[in-house]
């Protein structure tokens, strides 16, 4: 969540291994995105004597001309029912992608190359609406304005399956359909502070399971291990003054005037009643109930004398929570234990493979991934602003039953 200045986080990737899909890094304070993709992650499937390598690209719907000319690059293009595209490889066995190729991307559909904002997808169900919204503002608790692209990535990925002999080598340039293609590992790393752990990735998956069932999209919460939810709602600092946001215009007498703003989603249970502020003792009060012990942050703040706000926890010996006076919506994600595949006699398995190459003369397979932070979540405070996170991620192939 964001207080006076928008809260902008610069972005670097950090390299897991060497098999990481995603690696590169910031370098000191130039503002661009390092980013840059190993060409071949290798998985070795069930039989000892044989193995698969990825190839990773990116889809377009429009031809990107900076692409097509650049040496390092396979064009394929494809004829779909649906629409024609152009699939950007780097050629296989070359080693890498560069973070120009990325970048000019990103750039051309103007999506964020450096820094990330908070956005919220308020409250969303795995499979539902995906939509990225701006966090509110000050004195605005209703607001729910579409993000502009530049505030997060989206990347759409593409795959491709080469099977290789016992000595690692391509032994065809037939591309292999019917593989499920799995991120199976996500890793986040902040310079200062826990940034990093409101890091969020939309998935959403192209193509059918097995069951001729189109694949739902998901939200993965890199950072927890357990699926979970993420509070929408609550009571903020936005004007960053020390007190929690409070309606102060004079003609809204007798309705809402001096009650404090709940911003997010939410519904007011019935019969609820505020409590008036009369004296200010200065004591800040975890309303939100984060577990946050830093002095004054978006989310833990003080009651300013002379409003009304509801009386929780730690006020006058009360146990009550914001919940016990309204009802606050929710956003949904997966943990990495649903997410990341386990393995069934050296096989990976799973529900939740990002994308399965298909069974056709192309045998593409393809999901788009968003980064995102979520502004909702605690981790994003002022405190935390202006800082570097890095981010790894790893896939990996599986045979498809």
């Amino acid at each position: 969540m964001k207080k006076i200045n928008p809260l902008k986080l610069v972005i670097g990737i950090l390299g897991l291994s060497s098999v990481a899909a995603l690696v590169g890094s910031i370098s000191g304070t130039v503002a661009w995105y390092a980013y840059s993709t190993r060409a071949l992650v290798s998985y070795t499937g069930t039989s000892a004597q044989s193995s698969t390598q990825l190839q990773i690209g990116i889809k377009s719907s429009e031809d990107i001309p900076a692409l097509r000319n650049n040496q390092l690059i396979e064009t394929v293009e494809v004829s779909d029912p649906s629409g024609d595209y152009y699939c950007y490889f780097t050629h296989l066995g070359s080693g890498g992608m560069p973070s120009s190729i990325i970048n000019t991307f990103l750039q051309g559909n103007g999506y964020a190359t450096s820094t990330l904002e908070p956005v919220s997808t308020y409250k969303y169900t795995t499979g539902g609406n995906f939509e990225l919204m701006n966090c509110p503002t000050t004195n605005k608790p209703e607001e729910r304005s579409v993000a502009p692209t530049a505030k997060y990535i989206k990347i759409p990925f593409v795959f491709r399956v080469f099977s290789t002999g016992s000595d690692g080598i391509v032994s065809t340039q037939t591309p292999v359909g019917n593989q499920k293609i799995y991120l199976s590992n996500a890793v986040t790393k902040a310079e200062e502070g826990n940034i990093d752990k409101a890091i969020r990735l939309h998935i959403d998956r192209n193509g059918q399971d097995e069951n001729s069932n189109n694949l739902t999209d998901f939200v993965l919460n890199p950072n927890k291990e357990e699926n979970g939810l993420t509070k929408v709602a609550g009571v903020l600092d936005l004007s960053g003054n020390g007190y929690f946001d409070f309606d102060n215009n004079p003609a809204n007498q007798g309705t809402t005037y001096l009650h404090e703003f709940i911003y997010g989603d939410y519904h007011l249970k019935d019969g609820v009643s505020w409590t008036l502020q009369e004296n200010n003792n200065d004591l800040l009060f975890d309303v939100n109930s984060t577990g946050i012990t830093d002095a004054g942050t978006t989310f833990t703040s003080k009651h300013r004398q002379g409003t009304y706000h509801f009386e929780c926890a730690g006020e006058n010996n009360t146990d009550k929570e914001l919940e016990d006076y309204i009802d606050i919506d929710t956003a949904a994600y997966l943990g990495t234990r649903t997410v990341f595949p386990g393995k069934t006699n050296g096989a990976l398995t799973g529900d939740y493979y990002v994308c399965k190459t298909a069974d056709d003369a192309n045998k593409l397979g393809s999901f788009d991934l968003t980064i995102y932070i979520e502004g909702w979540d605690h981790a994003t405070i002022n405190q935390h602003s202006d800082k570097e996170f890095n981010l790894g991620l790893t896939f990996e192939i599986s045979p498809a039953d």
